[in-house]
């Protein structure tokens, strides 16, 4: 079974790092954590909320290697009865997570490059605005006039590349926002009662997959 079909090999990985978190978080207190240890949190939510999806590719995977299903299957239980041991201390904490002032900084902070950029496309549009009307009032004839010519295009080229990189830097700041935003409505609870799911799913793949070895059907 190749790595990408390796589910609960996955699930188990990414729940070491949950339990790492937590042991931080047993020490620290929730208001020691960073962001990025936050996010670890909720992002294994987002991954696995679904857990009927999983259940119906755990089904599929058991047609190709039920036996390196099972392997995994047990694996993933490790890190599972970490997390139920670990839990206890840090339910407190782990329940009352409430991230949006971090959050509030983190956006502002991110939209910074973004909002100087605008800001200074907005500046040169007037400069270029200013400039044309001038030029356009220029007879060709005045000394001047080449010299506004130039200033319009100068102007225009810097004002292309400036609202170019205002579109680029939105978008990067727009998936910022959409990266941060399950983060606002993470809650402590609904990782304890994932895990919990995911540990039935386990443990439901080791008896299933071992029944089946036993009346030599895998």
């Amino acid at each position: 079974m190749t790595e990408n079909k390796r589910l609960f090999l996955t699930i188990s990985k990414e729940l070491a790092s949950v339990n790492d978190v937590l042991k931080r978080m047993a020490n620290v207190g929730k208001d020691g954590l960073s962001l990025d240890e936050l996010f670890v949190l909720s992002d294994f939510c987002l991954h696995y909320f679904n857990t009927t999806a999983i259940i119906e590719k755990a089904e599929e995977l058991a047609h190709e290697d039920a036996i390196a299903l099972q392997q995994d299957a047990s694996e993933l239980l490790k890190p599972i009865e970490c997390f139920l041991n670990i839990f206890p201390p840090t339910e407190s904490d782990l329940c009352s997570i409430d991230v949006r002032s971090k959050l509030d900084i983190y956006d502002k902070e991110q939209a910074l490059p973004y909002n100087e950029e605008r800001e200074r496309a907005q500046s040169l549009w007037k400069q270029l605005s200013l400039a044309r009307r001038v030029f356009n009032a220029t007879t060709p004839d005045e000394d001047d006039y080449e010299e506004l010519d130039e200033t319009v295009f100068n102007l225009e080229q810097q004002y292309i590349v400036s609202h170019t990189r205002v579109n680029d830097l939105y978008r990067i700041y727009r998936e910022k926002q959409t990266h941060i935003a399950h983060l606002y409505y993470f809650d402590g609870n609904v990782l304890v009662m994932l895990v919990a799911q995911l540990g039935d799913i386990a443990r439901s793949v080791v008896r299933d997959i071992d029944n089946l070895r036993k009346e030599g059907r895998v």
